[in-house]
């Protein structure tokens, strides 16, 4: 976000994040590729200034908790469209926030925790 977000973007979570207000996190891996970058189906479809994002992410650390009120996710997807690239040279990373700067919820939701040894 500080290397390569817009100024409204930085503005807006970076103070947050750097308080602990506001807790990051980075959504990559997919069910069905695991780590494999060049394999996630997660899509981005344009929607006006913003974007819609479709599709699931797992092994995402502290995504969903109550010490703080708002998580931001740095969240890879595919932007929709024919002219996208294959592979990794089609991704795209977006901000995706739980709280809207309008303070309602995002449409983001935990489906299912993994069940872990230790």
């Amino acid at each position: 976000l500080e290397a390569h977000g817009d100024e409204e973007l930085k503005s807006r979570y970076l103070p947050g994040m750097r308080s602990g207000e506001i807790f990051g996190t980075m959504a990559l891996s997919e069910p069905h590729a695991g780590s494999s970058l060049a394999g996630i189906t997660t899509s981005a479809e344009a929607h006006g200034g913003e974007y819609r994002i479709k599709g699931s992410k797992m092994w995402t650390s502290g995504a969903f908790h109550d010490v703080t009120d708002n998580t931001v996710h740095m969240l890879l997807a595919r932007i929709a469209g024919p002219d996208t690239p294959a592979g990794v040279a089609g991704i795209s990373l977006f901000l995706v926030p739980n709280l809207l700067p309008d303070g309602s919820r995002n449409d983001v939701e935990v489906i299912s925790l993994n069940k872990k040894m230790g």
